[in-house]
């Protein structure tokens, strides 16, 4: 796949906003106040956020290779490495797959991934409340990005502590995450030949 030679051009290419409600699971204001969130993340690092949300995951697709399929059709990614993040969500199965592409596999390791996961998860997700689930979403992204460009991104050695209530006491908590999680770069995988249709 040829890219672009500059971020504009690249830009030009994005066929979709930043947010598709394709599972219609937003009300319009905070459609409209997420898509501003993602707008201002990923102009201010010129580092591509978007979120797209799906009634039901298409047969013999996991939702990783969906998500990458969708981030690559679709034209996703700011600058010549295509650089930025996609939060997928099937609301059917309220699952999520995250896909990176460029600096978006530095910003966020699988450790990091992972943790994401869990956290949208806990404010919202698992309950189907998707605005604070995606509005977690977004918070985290910005921080994952900003701590990156220190030069020393969060892993599996330094994620962010939480903060855990128990018995009226609260101590920091370092989340335990699993490893070897798949990983996929999309930036060297050539994108599959058949169309991806998301259904709006």
């Amino acid at each position: 796949m040829a890219y672009a030679e500059s971020s504009s051009d690249v830009e030009l290419k994005r066929q979709l906003p930043r947010l598709v409600d394709a599972a219609d699971v937003l009300t319009d204001s905070e459609k409209s106040d997420l898509l501003a969130k993602l707008d201002e993340i990923s102009e201010s690092y010129q580092f591509d956020v978007a979120v797209i949300t799906i009634k039901k995951l298409p047969e013999d697709y996991r939702i990783k290779n969906y998500a990458d399929n969708i981030y690559n059709y679709y034209g996703f990614g700011i600058g010549n490495n295509r650089d930025g993040c996609l939060l997928l969500i099937d609301a059917g199965e309220r699952e999520w797959g995250i896909s990176t592409c460029g600096y978006g596999m530095t910003v966020f390791t699988d450790a990091g991934i992972e943790y994401i996961g869990k956290r949208i998860e806990e404010a919202g997700l698992s309950e189907a409340e998707y605005d604070k689930a995606l509005l977690q979403f977004t918070k985290l992204c910005d921080k994952f990005i900003k701590k990156a460009q220190t030069g020393k991104p969060y892993n599996a050695h330094n994620l962010p502590k939480r903060i855990v209530w128990a018995e009226g006491l609260i101590y920091p908590v370092l989340t335990a995450l699993p490893f070897g999680l798949c990983f996929a770069e999309i930036f060297t995988r050539k994108l599959q030949k058949e169309k991806i249709i998301i259904n709006l």
